[in-house]
């Protein structure tokens, strides 16, 4: 799908015009000789690193890759992924970096990055503690899940990794199992947590890192439980 399409849908959603950002690239995959580029849609294209500032959707494109398939992932909240920004070298942050090399090695040309809310902050729990503090039902709020209900009616934006992991609020996370349930999509995830919940990206436990390597060993989508 167009990175510009994408883009129309944010905007036919918002009462602002969203622009997208600079090309974002990232010297880390010079190692693994993958080609990709990446674009963002942030709130303030300008204060990239802001505090609060709000990432609606990342697109990435492996150049390398010709099959045409997108891979549509719906992740927790938003961490430090920015184009070159000062003296601020561009970059993916090391979750992004994972899903990245999965969705090469798996032969997308193309992953769109959905987040369940869209405020960055790289820490897991400070940014758990402002959805509940702040973030609900605010405007950010409001427009990413319109946002996300028009990408996931699209056709082409259905082949769906979930990989929110267990810390979204399980109200979100309910709201998210009901919209894919509305758009008959048969969503999928590299390996369940104990809760039973989608597995996140991030590596740092020893636990995520032994099932998304095994997941990199046989490619053997788990369907999601959304009944």
């Amino acid at each position: 799908m167009d990175k510009y399409d994408i883009l129309n849908l944010l905007n036919k959603e918002s009462t602002k015009t969203y622009t997208l950002s600079n090309v974002i690239k990232d010297d880390y995959f010079d190692k693994y000789s993958i080609e990709v580029s990446g674009y963002g849609i942030y709130e303030d294209n300008i204060n990239l690193t802001k505090p609060f500032n709000c990432r609606y959707c990342l697109i990435i494109e492996l150049l390398q890759n010709k099959s045409g398939n997108i891979l549509t992932t719906l992740l927790m909240n938003p961490s430090k992924t920015y184009p070159s920004n000062g003296d601020n070298k561009s970059r993916f942050d090391q979750t992004i970096r994972n899903l990245i090399i999965l969705g090469y090695k798996m032969g997308y040309s193309q992953i769109v990055v959905l987040n369940s809310f869209v405020t960055i902050l790289g820490n897991g729990n400070k940014a758990v503690e402002y959805y509940k503090n702040s973030y609900q039902n605010s405007q950010p709020d409001r427009l990413n899940k319109k946002f996300i209900s028009a990408v996931l009616k699209n056709k082409e934006c259905q082949d769906l990794l979930a990989a929110c992991g267990d810390k979204v609020h399980k109200n979100l996370y309910n709201y998210y199992i009901d919209l894919i349930k509305g758009n008959n999509i048969s969503p999928w995830c590299y390996a369940y947590t104990k809760n039973q919940r989608p597995r996140h990206l991030s590596l740092q436990s020893a636990e995520n890192r032994k099932a998304f390597n095994s997941f990199l060993s046989h490619f053997k989508k788990i369907p999601l439980k959304i009944s």
